[in-house]
């Protein structure tokens, strides 16, 4: 959602006699400082200012639009409703205050009235998206497709929309027209990523020979690699349905009906040095007092947004809002009665929800299938009836479809032995014989296609033994190609010189190795980096590397 700046450069007239003049100067002032307060996270800040553009311009519908979004993010949904009615009530005929309300009436269980919102303004490519993202969440794959359709016809260019249409046609068993849109972002400019080009041609050619198998394996690869890239995001940021602003993204430019000038907030000059800012203490998140055990990311409840669940080692749940977290524990309680000391979010039994899996402090696996509720959903332990209770000393568990049959299996590492739970997808797992190839320690694991082939390979890190990469083989499972005489704790699969191949990053508490892949799988070593005991990746300065 975009927020909004404005600056009022009339005097309106009341019953026809002159207002009290609008002091403008404080008003520019208070909405700068409200929409910085609102950008930098400072809610509570950022509601004083907006009140006060309310005082000072109360026929100004964008202040009680600025208002009713801060209190959005800062999840107090009740407190939205006033202003964004007098909003609505003040203009109407504004996508923008009409985007916030429906958004409210979907945070809040009423998709109807959201939809009705939506549906009385015409020719926006952001309504027909929003419409398009409550047609998603009902389960309505037609109703969805039809309005990703519309979003098209309004916004012909955008490419994120055409692969999401791709996505739900190819589920819709509408090959041709799966078809049909990829050819489209083949010839669209700029090109794809050379890493995702391989996977566009394959997923086309697969569909042209009528083997729809293939054809989402390969697509969901392309989805994977286009999501992150800068063309995607940036035509996705067109239409999106967000509860704020993204950096870089332009606020609101606009509005005639007030004769308000707007304008976006500069993010001043590029000094070549990106910067982080430490925010915690303002983002709602509790002072635990003792390091997290566990954190993992996912939006389980499918409400827009990604949520928390963080551990110490006592689990809790937080809803994300535009960077406000509020403690949702009461509403979904973890039955996780010894804590946790890891976790992770992974949807195991194909069902379209997201379920936890936790390894607790008394060294037990937890299963928490996520399943519908009288008043909602709620999460209920399965690990006993799943089959995987017995964590075999590991500390940590990745979710792969390492048999590619369409369901993620487990791969348990960091106990005596690395161990391979197959998903049977009846709600069971078996636990797999030598670890169904990986017959070694670990102490972590990364897992990607390193050589090509179409099959999944995983990166064994042990910090007992040495590292190894293992091979997927196909129904003979797996098969050590690469042994390393390294030893490391940890391990993080990307593609760090953008060449097309995955390369490994392993890293000890004593010092690091970048493995480069030369594209055939072979990995060599490039670079020693410091230690650590933890490693992750991520384009933090949108350079595309």
């Amino acid at each position: 959602m975009k927020i909004f700046v404005s600056l009022v450069i009339t005097v309106l007239l009341l019953t026809g006699c002159p207002e009290k003049p609008v002091d403008t100067g404080a008003l520019i002032t208070a909405r700068t400082v409200g929409l910085e307060e609102l950008q930098r996270g400072q809610l509570a800040d950022a509601e004083q200012e907006f009140k006060k553009v309310i005082e000072l311009a109360p026929r100004d519908p964008l202040g009680h639009a600025d208002l009713g979004l801060t209190y959005i993010r800062a999840g107090r949904l009740k407190d939205a409703e006033a202003p964004l009615k007098r909003a609505r009530r003040l203009d109407p005929a504004s996508p923008e205050i009409a985007l916030i309300t429906a958004k409210l009436y979907a945070l809040t269980g009423r998709p109807a009235e959201a939809r009705k919102l939506l549906a009385a303004i015409r020719n926006d490519a952001r309504i027909s998206y929003a419409l398009a993202e409550l047609d998603r969440e009902s389960g309505d794959s037609l109703q969805y497709a039809g309005q990703l359709r519309q979003v098209l016809k309004l916004s012909q260019a955008n490419l994120a929309v055409r692969l999401k249409l791709a996505d739900v046609l190819l589920g819709l068993k509408q090959p041709d027209s799966t078809l049909r849109y990829l050819e489209d972002v083949q010839r669209m400019r700029p090109e794809p990523p050379r890493e995702a080009t391989p996977h566009l041609a394959a997923a086309m050619a697969a569909l042209r020979a009528g083997t729809g198998s293939l054809a989402r394996v390969e697509l969901d690869r392309l989805l994977r690699l286009m999501e992150v890239t800068a063309p995607y995001q940036s035509s996705l940021a067109q239409v999106d349905w967000i509860e704020g602003p993204l950096t870089g993204r332009p606020l609101i430019s606009f509005d005639p009906q007030t004769l308000i000038t707007m304008r976006g907030i500069s993010a001043g000059p590029d000094t070549g040095r990106t910067t982080f800012t430490d925010v915690t203490g303002e983002s709602g998140l509790p002072d635990l007092g003792v390091p997290a055990t566990a954190l993992a990311w996912g939006n389980y409840d499918q409400e827009g947004g990604d949520n928390l669940l963080l551990a110490s080692p006592q689990a809790s749940l937080y809803a994300v809002q535009g960077g406000f977290f509020a403690d949702v524990s009461s509403r979904m309680s973890l039955p996780l009665p010894a804590g946790a000391v890891f976790a992770t979010f992974a949807d195991y039994d194909n069902d379209g929800w997201l379920d936890v899996f936790a390894i607790g402090t008394d060294g037990r696996a937890y299963l928490l299938h996520n399943v519908e509720a009288r008043d909602g959903r709620r999460f209920e332990d399965v690990s006993a009836m799943a089959g995987i209770g017995d964590a075999r000393g590991a500390r940590r568990g990745l979710f792969v479809d390492l048999d590619h049959d369409g369901d993620l299996d487990l791969l348990l590492v960091g106990g005596g032995t690395l161990s391979v739970y197959r998903n049977n997808l009846d709600g069971t797992f078996t636990l797999m014989p030598n670890g169904g190839g990986i017959g070694r320690s670990g102490s972590d694991a990364a897992f990607g296609d390193f050589d090509g082939d179409g099959r999944i390979d995983v990166f064994v890190a042990s910090e007992a033994g040495r590292d190894a990469l293992f091979r997927g083989s196909g129904p003979r499972g797996f098969t050590e190609a690469v042994g390393i005489a390294a030893k490391s704790n940890t391990a993080v699969a990307a593609d760090f010189d953008n060449d097309g191949a995955l390369d490994v990053l392993a890293v000890a508490s004593t010092g690091g190795i970048l493995w480069h892949n030369d594209g055939s799988g072979r990995l060599v070593e490039r670079q020693r980096v410091a230690g650590g005991t933890a490693a992750a990746t991520l384009d933090y300065d949108n350079d595309g590397w």
